[in-house]
């Protein structure tokens, strides 16, 4: 209730609330900030070592550290509306409100709460795609260091925008939480999976080649199809075979990916041959 409390303290503004996850500054809450935005406020605050002490203002944000009993939460950045800075009683709400919201984030279970909201995405519970892209890194520097390799797999559900057109959200919502049960029942104990956001699903496979994943991704397949009726498209890249960092295995399985989804032919479904 941070984010929402503070539009109420101090309207006409927009908000993100970051706390301290895996030693950096994250975003956790927005008011509804475009992605962008909320990495251009990450890069800032990070860049800022400041923003813990004492109130930081710019053209374009105030932030104000959430501090309790001399220890800092996190930092609430309040935006400024394009020819309106903010006022003096503006700050004096903004820093009342920081008060009462660091007194809160001290509640063990909300601050939880919020580091889980940053690394778990909240409809599935699989890890979000800022997660999942750490635990890329940290498999990229785990294999690179043992000599081993790895296979990265992405999925994404066929037609998941016409049913949520045709049948509503609720039965798309519904879908993607049992795509999620599936992927991970599929899995091994320790692959990981995770939900990049929509209908795009990846998964990490240690110690796995392209034609062990290519398999298991079938595997799924089958088995959503005869839980859901809905098929997938998958790619498959394998590490260091088709890249030796994050960014360039993500293309190649994307690229892998697409080239594997349904096309019509003559009016008709026609599935172009899977590959990894």
């Amino acid at each position: 209730m941070t984010i929402e409390n503070a539009r109420e303290a101090v309207p006409g503004r927009e908000f993100a609330l970051l706390i301290m996850v895996e030693d950096e500054l994250t975003v956790v809450r927005t008011s509804g900030l475009e992605p962008d935005v909320e990495w251009r406020l990450e890069a800032w605050a990070r860049a800022s070592n400041a923003v813990f002490a004492e109130p930081q203002e710019t053209d374009e944000l105030r932030a104000q550290p959430l501090l309790f009993k001399g220890r800092s939460l996190g930092v609430l950045i309040a935006l400024a509306a394009a020819d309106q800075p903010f006022s003096d009683d503006e700050r004096e709400l903004l820093s009342a409100f920081a008060d009462e919201a660091a007194i809160a984030l001290a509640n063990a279970h909300l601050f939880q709460t919020l580091l889980e909201s940053a690394t778990q995405d909240s409809l599935t519970g699989l890890p979000n795609r800022r997660e999942f892209e750490r635990l890329l890194a940290r498999e990229l520097e785990r294999s690179a260091r043992y000599g081993e390799i790895f296979s990265l797999a992405l999925i994404d559900l066929d037609e998941f925008k016409e049913l949520n057109d045709t049948k509503g959200h609720a039965a798309g919502d519904a879908l993607l939480r049992q795509a999620a049960a599936t992927i991970q029942a599929v899995g091994r104990a320790s692959d990981v999976a995770g939900r990049l956001g929509g209908d795009e699903f990846a998964l990490l496979l240690p110690e796995t080649n392209q034609f062990e994943a290519a398999a298991l991704c079938e595997r799924l397949r089958a088995e959503l199809e005869t839980l859901t009726g809905v098929s997938l498209s998958w790619g498959v890249a394998e590490y260091p075979m088709h890249g030796a960092n994050a960014s360039r295995l993500l293309r190649t399985a994307d690229a892998a990916m697409y080239a594997s989804k349904p096309r019509l032919v003559g009016g008709e479904r026609a599935l172009p041959r899977r590959r990894g």
